[in-house]
């Protein structure tokens, strides 16, 4: 019996490209609401990830899935190309950890990434395989590949070339994708743990001062309403 999947909330791009590169191993289920589940558990859940940031819709996504305790939760977020339909790429998996629950060793991706690409639409130039790989490493390391410079050993490539190539490619520059991809982490770990925001803070890479500054920009609220809800 193929093991079944839930996409939260119902987006059809996850779907169809989650149903066309593994349906013949899971069954993925499109989850229309928040409501708790009538009967059977799914055997994993995947967050529909669209960078928007929007409090109102991540905090619900991560609130949701914090019912399924024993269960793996991913969140699925597309490869950033400009100019091309992200659903036809492929998308990015990481794994969110509980407090509870022990650190996992995971590759980069649960999933392949490239899996979208074919001979009829072809497949990645060496440049682009290098910045969709730069999005993989920012991703499983949650946004802590804080500086560009960071990233020059896995591009072997110079900051400048970085972040020119990129911002052309991706339609954002790197250290605004590393802070979305922290922040959503950091949102994450106050929505379902007790370490202290400083500590949080100092984590992923902010000066405490700071952080609290940056998360509003970012969600329009502070982070201590978040832990007080």
């Amino acid at each position: 019996m193929k093991k079944h999947i839930w996409i939260v909330p119902a987006d059809t791009e996850v779907y169809d490209w989650s149903k066309t590169n593994f349906g013949q191993m899971y069954k993925f289920i499109l989850k229309d609401s928040y409501d708790p589940p009538s009967t059977a558990y799914p055997d994993s859940v995947f967050i529909a990830c669209d960078y928007r940031c929007s409090i109102e819709v991540c905090l619900d996504k991560f609130l949701y899935v914090l019912q399924f305790s024993d269960l793996p939760v991913f969140v699925a977020r597309p490869i950033l190309l400009k100019g091309l339909n992200n659903s036809g790429c492929g998308y990015i998996l990481s794994r969110l950890e509980r407090p509870c629950t022990r650190k996992r060793t995971l590759s980069p991706s649960y999933f392949l990434e490239f899996s979208g690409f074919t001979k009829d639409n072809g497949y990645p130039s060496p440049k682009i395989a290098t910045i969709i790989g730069l999005q993989r490493e920012i991703i499983s390391s949650k946004g802590k590949l804080c500086r560009v410079s960071d990233l020059k050993k896995y591009a072997h490539r110079c900051a400048s070339w970085l972040s020119t190539r990129f911002t052309q490619t991706a339609g954002l520059g790197p250290k605004a994708f590393i802070n979305k991809i922290r922040l959503c982490n950091c949102l994450w770990e106050l929505a379902i743990g007790t370490s202290p925001i400083k500590q949080i803070a100092i984590d992923y890479g902010y000066r405490p001062a700071a952080f609290s500054n940056e998360f509003f920009r970012h969600f329009d609220i502070w982070p201590t309403k978040i832990r007080r809800n």
